[in-house]
């Protein structure tokens, strides 16, 4: 029987059927455009999919890709795991925003859409189903995100309004369980319409409970780089503590960010030791170098 289905689903035509059945179900519970160019089956753990497009209902873009290429474990499933041996999404467009920050973002009714309309509460699972990404590659992507409403900063960086392109990761997240999280980026690259070009991001995050650790964090941002180390953040008592470290941050890529600092023109160096609970800090090292004639060392708490 498995092999006569793996004939079967090789297929081109059969494929093609299948596409446009999923199609067929899909489109009416979300109500808007969508379109799947390609799809090949293989050997039963392979779907590569071309061409995938996705309204929202505003007739915008929501998803574009031109490929995406999944390979699973179908045995996993035994173990009640849902595991994912490559991701791969190449030539991607996304289109994320919502009209004020009251608003709900525009790929809502994709999620009302599966929602149960009589949600039961959840009773606990003592062998809940672990999901895991050995690796996801993401190629050549465009992503927008915007809060239409907030005002823009044209020659600055804007958390409201944010344009990338030349979106490109490595990834591999064993777990995504928040409480036993395991989540390594080993690079991200982009490039944001502001100016600033994320050359490389380069870290490793686990976590216990509602603790988040890293032992490393690698950042480099136009010319500046800038390494953090014995990295600790609860999501629930905001307690903290990093350590920051680098001998080049160039003022015109802060200056992106912030725009009070525009007037600094010379490179500065930082050493910093800070732990604490948010929104205060204890200082235990900071020391700053601007240029070859400026010194600051500080501590205490802010």
């Amino acid at each position: 029987i498995n092999i006569a289905l793996f004939i079967t689903l090789s297929i081109p035509a059969v494929q093609k059927k299948a596409a446009e059945f999923a199609i067929s179900k899909i489109q009416p519970m979300v109500n808007t455009e969508l379109s799947i160019g390609s799809i090949n089956l293989q050997l039963l753990n392979r779907v590569e999919l071309g061409k995938v497009y996705i309204e929202d209902q505003e007739q915008d873009t929501l998803l574009y890709a031109r490929k995406i290429d999944v390979r699973f474990s179908p045995l996993a499933l035994l173990k009640n795991r849902l595991q994912f041996n490559s991701v791969l999404l190449e030539d991607f467009t996304v289109n994320v925003y919502r009209v004020n920050p009251d608003t709900t973002f525009n790929f809502q009714f994709i999620i009302d859409a599966f929602a149960s309309d009589n949600p039961k509460p959840k009773e606990p699972n003592d062998n809940p189903m672990v999901i895991r990404f050995n690796n996801v590659k993401l190629k050549n992507g465009i992503a927008h995100y915007h809060i239409k409403s907030e005002p823009t900063t044209p020659h600055n960086f804007n958390a409201n309004h944010i344009d990338v392109y030349s979106l490109n990761a490595d990834i591999s997240a064993p777990s995504i369980d928040m409480e036993k999280l395991d989540l390594n980026i080993k690079k991200l690259s982009l490039v944001e319409h502001s100016g600033l070009s994320l050359e490389a991001l380069k870290t490793k995050v686990t976590s216990n409970g509602s603790r988040l650790m890293s032992d490393r964090l690698d950042i480099h941002i136009n010319t500046t780089e800038i390494k953090g180390s014995d990295i600790v953040y609860d999501l629930e008592t905001q307690e903290f503590a990093i350590n920051l470290q680098s001998d080049l941050i160039d003022p015109a890529d802060i200056a992106l960010l912030t725009p009070r600092l525009s007037h600094l023109n010379k490179p500065f160096s930082v050493d910093a030791n800070l732990s604490g609970k948010l929104p205060q800090a204890d200082v235990t090292v900071l020391i700053v170098k601007y240029g070859e004639s400026t010194k600051i060392n500080l501590t205490g708490k802010i």
